[in-house]
């Protein structure tokens, strides 16, 4: 795995590859498939509180009463984007896993050797 991070030194040009860089690499490499993750739960909480809130105003409407809104979010979007979170994240660790299997690393032979 340390490998594939000194690739993408290589590719940039920063000269010999140090482990704070590695390190530096890996952990900018975590924030980002956070920020990911983050933004799907965003996302499903988004599309769940819009699908709620119809759902909700249909029934309102249906029925003949005032719905209430406060349903919508906390009872339905809320619990489903705090499912997503960790979902999203343990999906994207999967898909980076098989990425790595499947050979989408970059060719060794480009990496520069350890110093």
């Amino acid at each position: 795995m340390a490998d594939r991070y000194s690739a993408v030194f290589h590719i940039f040009g920063s000269g010999p590859v140090s482990v704070s860089n590695r390190w530096l690499a890996a952990l900018l490499h975590f924030a980002l498939l956070l920020a990911v993750s983050t933004g799907l739960s965003l996302l499903t909480f988004c599309l769940t509180l819009l699908a709620s809130i119809m759902i909700l105003v249909i029934r309102g409407f249906v029925i003949g009463s005032r719905p209430d809104m406060t349903i919508a979010y906390r009872n339905i979007a809320l619990p489903a984007a705090l499912v997503a979170l960790p979902l999203a994240f343990a999906g994207l660790l999967i898909w980076e896993r098989m990425a790595v299997r499947r050979g989408l690393e970059p060719n060794r032979s480009q990496v520069s050797p350890r110093t």
